[in-house]
């Protein structure tokens, strides 16, 4: 095995951490493997032993100094939630990871409706309320709100962010399933891990950087769409006019691939497929591209 085979082993079996407890991990490893030398690098790491063992040591050592981080779904915070579901029209969504859980918006009191916040059976609920005086709906954004929503390092069940006019940003969020969708907005992930993932704007980009996900659908209708990250599962990816690109850290020869554009090429690699490409392998992790104007670029980090 090289120092390259075992590094990316190691990453794919520390997707639980926190991204920088995981990059520091990979950063020490990737020294300690230097450090000793070309010439004993087999011997180096044959003395590691495998890295899913030398990651399940990083994990539970990890865990027991940090009794506070929920290690299994449907923990519970202390604030007394294991799920967010936010729906909103006029609002832009940030969901980040911070020390403690806090929440933060400002209503206008030029506004028809007002934030509201509540914890109904273990899930956090903001939505949006009537205050009873009629004004004409508008898409100025001169009333649009922002809503920040911070919850400490967890593994949370299930994220459901929906909004209409506002962009949506989540950063460094472990949950079991994340849903973030909006209309007129770009949607923009970073550190995620999560089983499930869902990414959805009609006049917007997404990117989706740093993504551990087994299953994810990214879509837009006026806008391009970037994803890197640890890809596995089904990765559906469309867009009618933008263009999409792919990096994954996962090997070429662990993926099918449906990939289609119209007004476009598609890249595998460095290779030129022309304007489709289709591979029946029969293998688990598929990567499935369309869009009509624009290229499809698909990039490998091994």
């Amino acid at each position: 095995m090289t120092k390259k085979e075992f590094i990316t082993r190691l990453e794919q079996s520390l997707h639980e951490l926190p991204y920088e407890e995981c990059e520091s991990a990979l950063r020490y490893y990737d020294e300690y493997i230097s450090d000793a030398g070309e010439d004993n690098e087999a011997e180096t790491i044959n003395n590691l032993g495998t890295p899913e063992k030398v990651a399940t040591a990083i994990l539970k050592d990890y865990f027991k100094n940090n009794e506070n981080c929920a290690h299994n779904p449907g923990s519970t915070i202390q604030e007394g939630f294991t799920a967010i579901k936010v729906s909103v029209v006029n609002a832009g969504i940030e969901l980040i990871k911070g020390k403690n859980f806090s929440i933060d918006y400002t209503n206008d009191e030029k506004s028809s409706t007002k934030i509201n916040h509540k914890i109904v059976n273990n899930v956090l609920i903001v939505d949006e309320k009537k205050t009873g005086t009629f004004r004409f709906f508008t898409l100025n954004g001169s009333h649009q709100k922002t809503i920040r929503i911070t919850v400490p390092e967890c593994l949370l069940d299930r994220i459901n962010i929906e909004t209409v006019n506002g962009g949506i940003y989540v950063n460094d969020i472990r949950s079991e399933t994340l849903h973030a969708e909006t209309v007129n907005g770009g949607v923009k992930i970073e550190r995620l891990v999560a089983e499930d993932s869902y990414f959805e704007t009609v006049n917007g980009s997404i990117s989706a950087g740093n993504v551990i996900s087994k299953c994810m659908h990214v879509e837009t209708v006026n806008g391009s769409l970037h994803v890197s990250g640890l890809l596995k599962g089904v990765i559906y990816l469309e867009s009618v006019n933008g263009s999409i690109r792919v990096h994954t850290k996962a090997a070429r020869d662990t993926y099918d691939f449906s990939l289609s554009t119209v007004s476009g090429s598609v890249y595998v690699g460095s290779e030129k497929m022309g304007k489709h490409y289709k591979t029946d392998y029969d293998r688990s992790n598929v990567i499935h591209g369309e869009t009509v104007s624009g290229g499809i670029y698909i990039e490998f980090s091994v």
